[in-house]
């Protein structure tokens, strides 16, 4: 079965962001993966250095192009906590929905929120405490936001853990200090 252009465009903009996405997650974690197969649900098989399989699975927050649009002319692309929090919630339970379909090819999925239309106004509620389950019930092995606000200065996604709680927050990454790009 031949892919359309859309298709094919759409699957090159998800290699880009899985290849991100895997350099993000072995600099926090220190885990390399290594990408098995494409396709959908999960949009990638990848493999840890044990060799066990595990899936990838991308999404994006949801946006509001009209309301983006303003934001990007009047402000500078930072949402609340709360607002934001909300928004992701709802695509991850909406991603859980689907992680229970008989069609889904892998027992182990990690979820990447890609925050590319936003960014937290500040990281406070991650030291606040007590949201910390809030991930736990979804079905995924784990959970990330992928902070795009920091490819343009430094070619990099920040990556903030979800689940499970041992990723949970913000973590150390190299490739996000120093001397942007520019």
């Amino acid at each position: 079965m031949d892919m359309s252009d859309a298709e094919h465009a759409k699957k090159l903009f998800e290699i880009e962001r899985l290849g991100r996405f895997l350099d993000a997650y072995g600099e926090v974690t220190g885990i390399r993966m290594h990408v098995l197969d494409s396709g959908e649900r999960p949009d990638f098989l990848c493999v840890l250095p044990d060799g066990s399989p595990v899936g990838v699975e991308l999404t994006r927050s949801p946006h509001d192009f009209e309301t983006r649009s303003h934001d990007k002319i009047w402000s500078d692309m930072s949402m609340d906590y709360f607002d934001l929090l909300d928004a992701i919630h709802t695509i991850i339970a909406s991603k859980s929905k689907k992680l229970k379909e008989p069609n889904w090819r892998s027992d182990q999925t990690i979820l990447v929120v890609f925050l590319e239309d936003y960014a937290f106004e500040s990281y406070d509620w991650i030291d606040d405490g007590g949201i910390e389950s809030d991930f736990e019930d979804y079905g995924f092995a784990e959970i990330w936001l992928a902070d795009c606000s920091t490819i343009e200065p430094f070619n990099a996604v920040r990556l903030i853990g979800l689940h499970p709680q041992r990723h949970w927050g913000l973590f150390d990454q190299p490739s996000l200090t120093g001397k942007p790009f520019g």
